[in-house]
């Protein structure tokens, strides 16, 4: 996307987590947008950075930019954390039988009888 910003383009993107992960990435991601002569706009967040930003726009996006940032961190630590859970209880814990004694031997009881076309199942 970026080879394709021109002067006056301006790119909408939904949220500041959608152009980048960190806040490092999302600084230089819009500073090379803006030094194209473009700006951005998140939509979610209702803020535009044109390069003619004020202090307050810019601490908006630091803000913002931690926040998004500090939540993929959780993301993946609690993904993490659930993809050790299960695969400590797949190793500790035997998987659940499905069929029991009596249930496989009905199985196989009404299977030799389907051999009979003329065999009503009960």
């Amino acid at each position: 996307m970026l080879a394709y910003i021109r002067g006056g383009d301006e790119v909408v993107v939904f949220s500041i987590d959608r152009l980048a992960r960190n806040l490092r990435d999302l600084e230089d991601i819009i500073k090379e947008i803006n030094g194209k002569d473009a700006s951005v706009t998140f939509f979610s967040e209702n803020l535009t950075f044109s390069g003619r930003d004020d202090a307050m726009s810019t601490l908006m996006l630091q803000m913002m930019g931690s926040f998004a940032q500090f939540e993929r961190s959780m993301t993946l630590k609690r993904q993490a954390e659930g993809i050790a859970a299960a695969k400590a209880k797949r190793h500790t814990e035997p998987p659940p039988l499905k069929w029991s004694a009596p249930i496989v031997r009905k199985a196989e009881d009404q299977r030799w009888r389907l051999r009979d076309p003329c065999t009503v199942l009960t």
